[in-house]
């Protein structure tokens, strides 16, 4: 029930007992819950506290709202874990789950490096780097956009067909060994072209990821920018003992 006079905040307290009749079984994938006029008379919590409620468990991917007709359960997807503190490739990991990855190239050029990623690369303005541009997908769903930029002078003979696979497999077949990578994860609003080629509604939220990625020398490999579809992905902290 609803505890009007608890810290935690009414819409959040609904969401939880909704969240708990999902997670029981008692509202399955496509059963409609309760609207908001038939919850806020059932918890004498007003209309929009109710609203509140519903639009986070859809911004979370929980239910759907058709218009006209309601809001639905959705499927629930086991989600990719992602280690937040290790390196973990996206082709290694959706294949130790037994499923099938796969890579999309939308932009592969080389061009004079814009000053703010020289700066990240550790190169002179205007030395050539690789931009890249990929979608990422499992089991034919797109789960990932990536954008990122390598220095040509690293990776020279780098082609588009190397980037249809595990780009960090090319890197390692070349020789290079590939060390740790600094990673600042934020909750973003994609573009609709990002949002587009994850094929999520608009302003459906995603996981940002910038990450730095650093060969064992200390020189910098890679700049990149990673959109995570949240439907598909969780993160985990792991901490180390000492």
């Amino acid at each position: 029930m609803i505890d009007k006079n608890s810290h935690i905040p009414i819409y959040a307290q609904l969401e939880n007992i909704l969240l708990e009749m999902i997670e029981s079984g008692d509202l399955k994938p496509g059963d409609m819950i309760p609207s908001e006029n038939e919850l806020s008379k059932k918890y004498s919590i007003s209309r929009m506290t109710a609203k509140k409620a519903i639009d986070s468990l859809t911004i979370k991917g929980l239910v759907e709202r058709t218009q006209g007709k309601g809001t639905y359960v959705c499927s629930i997807e086991k989600k990719i874990e992602l280690p937040i503190n290790r390196l973990r490739g996206f082709t290694q990991k959706v294949c130790e789950m037994g499923l099938t990855p796969e890579n999309k190239v939308l932009a592969f050029e080389k061009m004079p490096c814009p000053k703010n990623i020289c700066k990240i690369l550790g190169i002179k303005e205007g030395e050539s780097i690789w931009r890249m541009e990929r979608v990422r997908q499992i089991d034919e769903v797109p789960a990932v956009f990536e954008e990122s930029y390598i220095s040509v002078k690293l990776l020279p003979n780098l082609k588009e067909k190397n980037l249809l696979k595990s780009k960090f497999d090319y890197i390692k077949s070349l020789g290079l060994e590939i060390g740790n990578s600094e990673r600042e994860i934020s909750a973003e609003i994609p573009s609709d072209y990002v949002a587009s080629a994850l094929k999520l509604k608009r302003n459906e939220p995603i996981l940002l990821a910038e990450n730095i990625t650093y060969l064992k020398k200390g020189t910098v490999l890679e700049y990149s920018k990673i959109y995570y579809n949240q439907k598909k992905y969780k993160f985990k902290f792991i901490a180390e003992g000492n």
